[in-house]
């Protein structure tokens, strides 16, 4: 059974390199930054200590939120595609990190991939709204702007 836990560097170091294939595109796309850089980094600007999801000790997912401003929160997750053998728990646990999260702020937003059709179902799912997308990161591909407000 999956369990919820504060990230280490070593849980970081685990997922850099096992991380989906749609995530590590994500992330070439939008920063250019090497995996380990940009979890470390993701980490690093969340204001919310970001939680690992572990199966059998080892994590299987990451999350966070940056703060961007006052009321606006950037939700951050990058996976491995063991996620999918966990999907029921996976689901409930990012409902509620999404509404932990939006606790602190009056909107969460940030972008995805559009070549992300998984993560954009997902996201849809967590109750966001997605825009049409548009150039977006340093290699200026088709990302959507997502969000949601604080009802």
């Amino acid at each position: 059974m999956p369990s919820i836990a504060p990230t280490t560097d070593e849980h970081l170091q685990y997922l850099a390199p096992r991380l989906r294939e749609s995530d590590r595109l994500e992330i070439q796309a939008s920063s250019g930054e090497d995996p380990l850089v940009a979890l470390r980094r993701g980490v690093a600007g969340s204001r919310d200590a970001s939680a690992v999801m572990l199966v059998g000790g080892e994590p299987i997912a990451v999350a966070g939120c940056a703060t961007l401003g006052l009321d606006l929160g950037s939700p951050w997750a990058l996976g491995t595609e063991e996620i999918r053998e966990h999907k029921v728990a996976f689901l409930r646990a990012s409902r509620k990190t999404v509404e932990v999260f939006g606790r602190d702020f009056n909107m969460l937003a940030n972008y995805v991939d559009a070549r992300n059709a998984l993560t954009i179902h997902w996201l849809g799912w967590l109750g966001f709204t997605l825009d049409a997308p548009q150039p977006h990161g340093v290699e200026g591909l088709p990302f959507h702007f997502f969000w949601k407000r604080r009802i």
